[in-house]
């Protein structure tokens, strides 16, 4: 789920969305989860050697994909872009970034509570 949080870079392609949106807005919200997608496979790398390393490149994913949510959200919300040509960006708007924070609460949870998802 989330290693394909590169398909935001998208949004850096010209055409793809209404040249109105902000350059800065659509930077920050690709690169964020551009970073988030290289520690996400990070993580995944980690945690199929089974080394004690796992959990620790969980972890730095977790806050940067959380932080990247709140502030892409809040960049794009205050910049209307769900107003705008969004192309194929709105499927990503509409259906990927729902799942990608079901997701983000479920590895949240799964941290600090690792019985919790095994009992579900």
């Amino acid at each position: 789920m989330h290693v394909g949080r590169f398909a935001p870079l998208a949004l850096l392609a010209p055409g793809q969305v209404d040249a109105a949106i902000p350059r800065a807005v659509l930077r920050t919200i690709a690169w964020g989860d551009f970073a988030s997608a290289v520690l996400a496979l990070g993580a995944i790398v980690a945690l199929r050697a089974r080394g004690s390393r796992g959990t620790a490149w969980v972890w730095p994913f977790f806050v940067v994909g959380s932080l990247d949510i709140v502030v892409a959200l809040a960049v794009g919300l205050g910049h209307g872009v769900h107003e705008h040509a969004l192309g194929v960006g709105w499927y990503v708007l509409s259906m990927y970034v729902p799942l990608v924070c079901v997701a983000q609460v479920m590895v949240g949870v799964a941290l600090v509570r690792p019985r919790a998802l095994a009992r579900a």
